[in-house]
């Protein structure tokens, strides 16, 4: 039994490979850098932005304090020397003559992730003690302060890489192992490497190879790996992930209708190093719908439940002048999720209407609608990050009264 067991699985992991490898050749449009410009912050945000980036790309240069030869072991905690070394390193690896071991790459990339969390946590911390203190403040003092600090406070993700890597993570059904997962977290958190890596918790990945020109194998890879993304994460509209070919990183976003890939960000150059770090920190500050999240949906951590906010079906296709109603439902269990990479992403639900009103079970069909004009002249913009959301409740049938 156990040897059929492994036998489908190596049958079902090849079928996957052979599928991502076609997708790869034939979905994938390279060279689209306005995937880069979709995530960039609002305008009030820009000048915080650019001064973490900034900040980040000067202690990078600081290149004097440190000896760039030796190995460096990656701790689960944060440290801000030897986070500059491991960027060295991961940079020096260009110029390194002959093959690098992949597995060396992963705690350089780690403590690279972890030091522009570093800049974005400690310049957000700064800018909310100015404002605490522009608040409680009085006189010349504050003047001066609501002159520089016009904005409120600020709560911006951290990206932190998990502790575990090349790591069969839980909530796949392969037996594929993750290069560098990453996660989503508040900015309150402490900057160090997370533990108990899982596909449901997961923002992106990053694929890392040792040849700057294996980047074919690294978006196979990264497709099989965004698949249990998809699978796991209900909330997930789109999805986010890296590949690092050596010292080439391109950023990928996959959309419905396919995957679009950044040009060649080379972190060994000063301008590469500076569109990686802008990356990263304008992942930090922009919303969670231009993450890849769902906003109709919540986790309610009271009931621990997933909750779904929509429009009712006769508001939809009502024409008699009657003022839409935004219902929420919640979800008593998954019928089917979303694992494809494309498509509408069709999932359906086990549900019952929230607070009481009506307490028949209903089963509640989500899907996303497909952009026209995208099929038909291949462009791409934000426009097309906030599609029309489709949903449809219908009266659950006998059988799942039950569940």
């Amino acid at each position: 039994m156990a040897e059929n067991a492994s036998t489908n699985t190596n049958k079902v992991q090849n079928e996957r490979k052979r599928e991502a490898e076609h997708i790869a050749d034939k979905c994938i449009r390279e060279n689209t850098d306005s995937v880069l410009s979709l995530i960039k912050p609002h305008e009030s945000l820009r000048q915080i932005t650019d001064s973490i980036i900034q900040a980040t790309v000067k202690s990078i240069n600081q290149t004097a304090r440190f000896d760039r030869s030796g190995t460096v072991e990656s701790g689960g905690s944060f440290d801000l020397d030897r986070a500059i070394q491991s960027t060295h390193q991961l940079r020096s690896l260009k110029a390194m003559p002959g093959n690098v071991k992949e597995t060396s790459m992963y705690p350089l990339i780690k403590e690279f992730i972890m030091l522009v969390a570093h800049h974005v946590r400690d310049k957000a911390n700064s800018h909310n003690d100015a404002v605490a203190h522009r608040a409680n403040g009085s006189g010349a003092r504050t003047r001066a302060m609501n002159r520089t600090t016009t904005l409120g406070t600020l709560n911006p993700h951290i990206i932190l890489p998990y502790e575990k890597a090349d790591y069969k993570p839980d909530g796949g059904d392969d037996s594929r192992k993750v290069d560098v997962a990453l996660g989503l977290f508040n900015v309150s958190n402490t900057i160090k490497q997370q533990k108990y890596p899982k596909y449901k918790d997961m923002f992106a990945i990053i694929e890392a190879k040792r040849d700057e020109n294996d980047f074919c194998s690294a978006y196979v890879q990264l497709i099989d790996y965004t698949r249990n993304i998809y699978a796991n994460q209900d909330r997930r509209r789109y999805a986010w992930g890296l590949t690092m070919c050596r010292t080439l990183v391109r950023c990928c976003l996959f959309h419905h209708d396919g995957i679009r890939a950044s040009s060649a960000m080379d972190i060994s150059t000063p301008s590469g190093l500076k569109k990686f770090v802008t990356l990263l920190v304008h992942w930090s500050f922009c919303g969670s719908e231009r993450l890849g999240y769902d906003p109709t949906m919540a986790w309610n951590r009271k009931t621990h439940k997933l909750e779904i906010t929509c429009t009712s079906q006769d508001d939809k296709n009502n024409g008699r002048g009657r003022s839409s109603e935004a219902v929420t439902y919640e979800v008593i269990k998954p019928i089917m999720s979303a694992s494809a990479l494309f498509g509408r992403h069709t999932r359906c639900y086990l549900a019952r209407r929230k607070g009481g009103r009506g307490k028949n079970k209903v089963v509640l069909k989500d899907s996303w609608s497909l952009p026209r004009d995208l099929a038909i002249n291949g462009t791409f913009s934000s426009d097309h990050m906030d599609e029309e959301r489709s949903y449809i409740a219908a009266d659950a049938p006998d059988e799942a009264r039950n569940l």
